[in-house]
């Protein structure tokens, strides 16, 4: 999709990264480990779970996606006040007040 001709359908790409990132961003906040699977049905994601064997953590290919997408969209994919509200509010306020992003 960010390959595409089509701004809207770029946009929509972007979009799906940032949700992801943050998503990945969220979990790894609470158990400070980035997961092979995630649960991502609700408002908060949550580590995966089922399969054939234990959920992994620091698993290959979703930090490489994490690390491609924060590579194709560092120059503006950051963390905004809106997407905070969901944080942790102690971690929401750290980031907030240094005004880091995500890339």
């Amino acid at each position: 999709m960010r390959k595409s001709s089509n701004p809207i359908v770029q946009e929509q790409a972007y979009r799906l990264a940032k949700k992801w990132v943050l998503g990945n961003y969220k979990v790894y906040s609470k158990t400070s480990y980035m997961w092979e699977k995630y649960n991502v049905i609700g408002n908060v994601p949550q580590k995966g779970s089922g399969g054939e064997y234990s959920v992994q953590d620091g698993f290959g290919w979703s930090n490489g996606v994490i690390l491609d997408l924060l590579t194709t969209y560092f120059d503006r994919m950051q963390i905004e006040p809106k997407d905070l509200n969901q944080i942790g509010s102690v971690t929401g306020i750290i980031i907030q007040k240094l005004k880091i992003s995500i890339c």
